[in-house]
């Protein structure tokens, strides 16, 4: 009886520890597992992850609400650049076609040919005409060059059928000048003073452009960022003050005695492209660092000689004033002819004093 009482005894406690083994072995196995599955989803969604985009929509929506004026401002600055863009090159139907590149220098390297058929079809052969041929023909040919050598890179993109009108309106007004020239409208035979004061003004216009040009391209090919140094640290729109200097001296042979077209057709595209466009670039230059004290030295279009705006101010009220004085006086050969005695006077006494003090010595 006792062997079998301990051996049920021992059976017992056999069946109890196997009864007992199990259950501490697999109650604590899925109330981990549970407990760890539990936790995991638990704290996914109490992590910094899902704190980060409402923090994000509230920022966003505190700065979409507390500054309009700001985005306004902003926007339209962005904004325009894109507008420009589009209406260069995007607009529809927007099936591409040339690079813009193509276009003008097509229209500025055939100048040349265009002004000579002119001369032969109205068999114009006046002073006026030649000159004129020579200045808007070398031109052309400076273009051709300039673009071979250090292209704008805005002009290399193609341009849709759309965009092509409102450059073929530019362009068509540009060889009117020549036809207006070669028709026999405009002065056929300048006096000297014309010429030389056209040939001036053509050729320091064409000097600016193209020394501005090469300086951005080279410039900006191993240097981002702003440029405020060299021809465009008193001016930071020297290119296209040359341009309009250049042009205008071609206006300025042909005259305004038997029309104002000419005049009427720069001006038209020096206030609607220009002014765009150099308001664009403005916009731009904002942005980049340096750009106060970069303003603070330079003029939007005209060159500022000094740091003082009322002493480069003063500068171009006394240039205005002996402008008006010599057209008031009829030009300046009469004005020439005025001073000559005086001049002539100073100088042979200057020259009589420097030869008595050699004589002296």
């Amino acid at each position: 009886m006792a062997k079998a009482k301990s051996n049920s005894t021992a059976k017992a406690s056999t069946n109890d520890t196997k009864k007992v083994e199990p259950v501490a072995q697999t109650q604590p196995k899925p109330t981990t597992n549970g407990d760890h599955k539990k936790v995991e989803p638990k704290t996914q969604p109490e992590s910094k992850p899902e704190a980060k985009p409402v923090t994000n929509h509230k920022a966003k929506a505190k700065s979409t609400s507390n500054t309009p004026a700001q985005e306004e401002g902003e926007s339209f600055s962005d904004r325009l650049p894109k507008i420009i863009e589009t209406l260069t090159y995007s607009i529809p139907p927007n099936i591409k076609t040339l690079p813009l590149s193509f276009y003008a220098n097509f229209q500025k390297g055939s100048m040349f040919f265009f002004l000579l058929y002119l001369m032969y079809y109205f068999k114009n052969y006046s002073r006026g005409a030649f000159i004129y041929l020579a200045m808007h023909a070398s031109y052309g040919f400076m273009w051709n060059l300039k673009t071979l050598a250090f292209p704008d890179r805005a002009h290399l993109a193609k341009m849709s059928i759309g965009s092509l009108p409102l450059l073929f309106t530019v362009l068509i007004g540009y060889w009117y000048l020549g036809y207006f020239m070669m028709s026999g409208q405009g002065i056929q035979n300048p006096s000297p003073e014309r010429i030389c004061i056209g040939v001036c003004i053509f050729t320091l216009g064409s000097v600016l452009m193209m020394t501005t040009d090469a300086q951005k391209y080279f410039t900006l090919k191993y240097k981002k960022g702003l440029i405020d140094s060299g021809m465009i640290s008193r001016n930071r729109n020297t290119n296209y003050l040359g341009e309009m200097m250049l042009y205008g001296a071609l206006a300025y042979m042909n005259g305004t005695e038997k029309s104002y077209v000419p005049w009427a057709i720069l001006l038209t595209v020096w206030t609607i492209v220009f002014s765009i466009t150099i308001f664009a670039k403005e916009l731009s230059l904002k942005k980049k660092e340096g750009y106060q004290q970069y303003k603070e030295k330079s003029w939007l279009l005209l060159f500022k000689p000094f740091r003082s705006d009322i002493l480069s101010l003063l500068v171009y009220a006394i240039a205005a004033a002996g402008v008006y004085y010599v057209y008031s006086e009829g030009g300046m050969t009469p004005v020439l002819k005025k001073m000559h005695p005086y001049v002539k006077k100073t100088i042979d006494g200057a020259i009589a004093a420097v030869v008595g003090n050699l004589k002296l010595a």
